[in-house]
């Protein structure tokens, strides 16, 4: 199953669909599945996606529950991150300012200017790595069920 064909999937679950959970779910799909038609991706990727993307959308369409949702959104997620390298860019962001804090304990800078310093770095790092590799933004550390 291609992306192209996922997304209309996933936009008729959303027509079908009325729980709020559910649909914030279904939003982050869309949303993954948005960034993954803008990386550039090889045909051998390629056709890893559509596969797990296959097995992942029967499930769902079986039974579209926001539990059936989420785990096979992190199963995918997980997939994308272990077998394509594909990461979550987010976390470079919090990585700065873990590090930012360190240097506002270690300096003689306040904590709050250490803080700033690291997000500025991780903001940098972040662009830096979606210039030259692959990230995507969509996560499930913000979402509770």
């Amino acid at each position: 199953m291609t992306t192209q064909e996922a997304h209309d999937v996933i936009q008729s679950l959303r027509i079908d669909n009325s729980d709020k959970t559910s649909l914030k779910l279904l939003e982050r799909w869309n949303i993954l599945l948005l960034e993954l038609q803008e990386l550039e991706l090889k045909e051998k990727e390629l056709a890893q996606i559509e596969e797990e993307l296959n097995v992942h959308l029967t499930k769902i369409k079986s039974d579209p529950s926001s539990r059936v949702l989420k785990e096979a959104l992190e199963s995918f997620l997980r997939f994308l991150n272990d077998r394509l390298n594909i990461k979550n860019g987010t976390r470079t962001i919090m990585l700065g300012m873990m590090i930012g804090l360190l240097i506002g304990f270690t300096t003689h800078l306040s904590m709050w200017t250490g803080l700033l310093i690291g997000a500025g770095l991780g903001f940098v790092y972040h662009a830096y790595q979606r210039k030259n590799y692959r990230s995507i933004k969509t996560n499930l550390e913000d979402f509770w069920v």
